[in-house]
């Protein structure tokens, strides 16, 4: 970035550059100021900035406004807040953000179009000519041809934009006497104004370099995302998958569980029935007996009579009462254990492990006992258990 020209002794061609420099800095400045308080007149600019606060706090933020400027526009006392104290750069700022203007088609950093006479192309032009000013900073110098050139390009744009009134205080420059100290002044505040602007856009690059390298990782993100979703989905189809398969199964295993619970019940009842049909024939016949063996008490009359009439009864009464006891039947108790930890393992054929009537325990697991439940249970039926459990241990599903 150049710096200021030294102090040279002056010459017509290094008073020019200083004359564009001052016209520029100084009616350039004026010219976007009393546009900015055409837009927002100052008895409300306070209210206006305050609105603005958000827009403004995010450019201070990026850097593009600085804390003097900040200070400018908010100041410790908000009435006391006046464009006068805003430089150029500010203004420009301003124009471009909080000023409800429209880029020209060229945009703001391209020179507009000659037919496009627009405020907002004028603001623009100003920029322009300012940077074509500013090429000349190394020699702090332009020749009469190029300055005539320049300075009727800029004196258009300047009172285009700022009004007819602008003519008189412009062709004053032009001829007014300038010391060095004053040359020196325009050309330091030319040369400051292009500075300010090319650290903004120095920022602005690197703002715009760090949201390329964001929306990278956005879209890195996003695909990984997108990834993940699609492996989700591919996982928990499959759960689908397995879970219905497993869910057929239980359907499946379920109805044979049933079939066979069902077969166990009707032979139990059955042997239930037969047992208690048994029971009541017993006692019918035993009644029968007694009924007689009380009779022949009625007529026995001596030794003689017993022997005669009722010999064969009372060899069938003493019979009776010599037979074996009849038991009470008691099946075996048929258990069916859900393991909840391996609901799902146990899936096989296992339905041919239930032999009715014995008694039978199936484990959720893939494992099936065969179990002596009885009520007198001894070590030995319970030795049978061991080993059923490792002899009926079912495959389990994977």
């Amino acid at each position: 970035m150049a710096c200021a020209a030294p102090a040279t002794p002056s010459t017509k061609e290094t008073t020019n550059y200083a004359r564009l420099c001052r016209l520029l800095v100084e009616l350039g400045t004026r010219a976007l100021k009393d546009t900015f308080d055409s837009i927002h007149p100052p008895a409300r600019l306070h209210a206006v900035l305050a609105t603005n606060k958000t827009v403004l706090r995010s450019l201070r933020g990026k850097k593009i406004i600085n804390p003097t400027q900040w200070g400018k526009l908010f100041p410790t006392n908000p009435f006391s807040v006046s464009s006068s104290s805003f430089d150029i750069t500010l203004l420009m700022v301003l124009l471009r953000n909080i000023c409800g203007l429209a880029a020209p088609t060229t945009g703001w950093d391209v020179l507009p179009t000659a037919t496009d006479l627009s405020r907002e192309a004028n603001i623009a032009r100003i920029k322009f000519f300012r940077n074509t000013v500013y090429a000349h900073a190394r020699h702090a110098s332009v020749d009469d041809t190029t300055f005539n050139s320049q300075w009727q390009d800029i004196r258009k744009s300047l009172v285009c934009l700022g009004g007819p009134q602008y003519r008189t205080a412009i062709d004053h420059l032009e001829t007014e006497c300038m010391d060095p100290e004053t040359k020196q002044h325009y050309i330091e505040q030319l040369e400051q104004w292009k500075k300010d602007e090319d650290n903004v856009k120095i920022i602005v690059d690197k703002l715009k370099a760090k949201v390329v390298y964001i929306e990278a990782k956005v879209k890195e993100q996003t695909d990984l995302m997108q990834k993940s979703q699609e492996k989700i989905c591919s996982a928990e189809k499959d759960m689908v998958e397995i879970v219905e398969e497993k869910i057929r199964l239980l359907n499946a295993h379920k109805r044979d569980m049933e079939m066979k619970f069902s077969e166990i019940r009707e032979a139990r009842q059955r042997e239930y029935e037969t047992r208690i049909k048994n029971f009541k024939m017993v006692a019918t016949q035993t009644r029968k007996y007694i009924e007689k063996g009380e009779d022949f008490l009625k007529r026995m009359n001596g030794p003689g009579i017993l022997e005669t009439e009722c010999a064969a009864d009372l060899i069938r009464f003493e019979k009776g009462l010599n037979d074996e006891e009849m038991e009470i039947y008691k099946p075996r108790r048929v258990t069916y254990r859900a393991d909840k930890d391996s609901l799902g393992h146990f899936i096989t054929d296992i339905s041919r492990h239930l032999i009715e009537p014995q008694s039978v325990s199936v484990l959720s697991d893939g494992k099936l006992f065969v179990r002596d439940w009885s009520d007198d249970c001894n070590q030995s039926s319970f030795s049978r258990w061991q080993k059923a459990d490792t002899e009926h241990q079912s495959p389990q599903l994977c």
